[in-house]
């Protein structure tokens, strides 16, 4: 039963019990105990105990008893208490009052008098039960983050920090996410699109994540997530598999069908033992993601990005929402397999000869060349150095790395150009 429709009667008496049981029967649901420790079985198994009449002398537990036990156990802060007692001693009101009775009715009592009082102290109790409620409201909805029902910056890094606090000896992971390319989902369809991308990733991290994380916005398109008890380090990076695999999933608009993301994570205590510390390196570790290509996650102290190329349903939307210049090629047979929009950006044209051979289109040669080379690549790592591209009468110097994937099931060379410096003079160009 949850509604407060019930009032319990705790004397040892059964002349008091009935007396009292006729002034209240007919408009509350009436429940005796004849002892204190009967009264106080009642409270612990009962939320819709809306008033105690207490006796002082009873056997097993008297009155005094159970109003210590209430407070000790915090009934006595949803369940008030008027004392009827037969003692006149002012020093029994005084103590009854002093140890949380709302109020004290003296034997023998007037029936509209006790009602009347009774009915305040109920009335009382329910108008503070309704300011606490409307208080924890207020405190919630402060906590969120208006656009996503996340915990806000404030709330969420006051709340990591007393989780820290309160568990020292367990290990704590900090994720910091951000969504890849975010500017250009507001530039180019709307801040209305940018909060739907953000509103939908936010479901997803709440599904992601157990209720007994802490998951936040902390600004823009960056999130943070504290979890607890972690067991090893795996179980973190699968959660971040999860996060970057299913996103990428989403359908969204015709020009950006997939939206990606990145994670740095830090673990307590190892690698901080502070919010400040944890963000910090976790933050840098979200830096080595997106350097790397973006969509993938990266463990503070590991220099190489884990991808999710491989593991999502359509990598070619994946690939042209990326700001680095991407292509991927067949291992056995050179031939261009796909390319996204960035390359065509840096070499000045746009590639249509997808499934001719990458030597012929990106290079301009007739047979395979140093970068046709795989023997240094890996489906583990990247292979990062440094080149040219030439575009007309400039040269872009480039940060390339090339990685193994395995593209719906063939073996593929995947190259990621990253341009670091201002358009050079062709003639200035350091070739490397």
């Amino acid at each position: 039963m949850s509604s407060c429709s019930t009032i319990l009667i705790a004397d040892d008496m059964e002349l008091n019990r009935c007396l009292l049981k006729n002034v209240f029967e007919t408009e509350y649901k009436i429940i005796e105990a004849a002892d204190g420790q009967e009264a106080l079985d009642i409270l612990r198994q009962r939320d819709d105990i809306c008033l105690l009449l207490l006796d002082l002398i009873m056997p097993k537990k008297g009155g005094y008893a159970v109003l210590q036990e209430m407070v000790n156990e915090g009934i006595s802060d949803k369940t008030p208490v008027i004392v009827v007692t037969a003692s006149s001693r002012i020093s029994d009101e005084i103590q009854a009052l002093e140890m949380g009775a709302s109020d004290i009715i003296i034997l023998p009592f007037h029936p509209q008098v006790l009602k009347q009082r009774a009915q305040n102290v109920i009335n009382a109790q329910a108008r503070f039960k309704k300011v606490t409620l409307q208080k924890e409201k207020y405190k919630q909805r402060a906590q969120k983050d208006l656009l996503t029902g996340l915990y806000n910056k404030v709330s969420v890094q006051s709340l990591i920090e007393e989780k820290l606090k309160d568990y020292p000896n367990v290990v704590h992971t900090l994720f910091v996410i951000d969504l890849d390319n975010f500017k250009r989902i507001n530039d180019t369809c709307g801040h209305a699109v940018g909060d739907q991308a953000l509103q939908a990733f936010s479901r997803l991290l709440s599904q992601v994540f157990e209720e007994a994380d802490l998951v936040g916005r902390i600004g823009g398109d960056e999130f943070v997530a504290l979890v607890s008890n972690v067991i090893g380090e795996s179980s973190v990076t699968a959660k971040a598999s999860q996060i970057i695999a299913r996103f990428a999933q989403h359908s969204f608009t015709e020009q950006f069908p997939t939206i990606t993301s990145s994670i740095g994570m830090a673990m307590y205590p190892q690698d901080g033992q502070t919010y400040e510390a944890l963000y910090c390196n976790a933050d840098k570790a979200l830096y080595s993601a997106k350097k790397s290509g973006k969509n993938g996650y990266v463990m503070f102290g590991q220099s190489i990005p884990k991808m999710a190329l491989n593991r999502v349903k359509n990598p070619e939307a994946l690939i042209d929402a990326m700001e680095d210049a991407v292509y991927v090629t067949d291992v056995a047979t050179y031939e261009m397999i796909y390319a996204n929009k960035a390359i065509d950006d840096m070499v000045g044209y746009t590639i249509r000869g997808k499934g001719e051979k990458c030597y012929k289109i990106l290079h301009g040669l007739d047979a395979p060349c140093e970068w046709c080379d795989v023997t240094k690549l890996s489906l583990n790592h990247f292979y990062a150095r440094i080149c040219n591209v030439h575009s007309g009468n400039d040269t872009f110097n480039c940060l390339v790395r090339g990685k193994l994937i395995n593209w719906n099931g063939t073996l593929a060379h995947m190259e990621v150009a990253s341009t670091f410096d201002k358009l050079l003079p062709k003639d200035k160009a350091i070739n490397i």
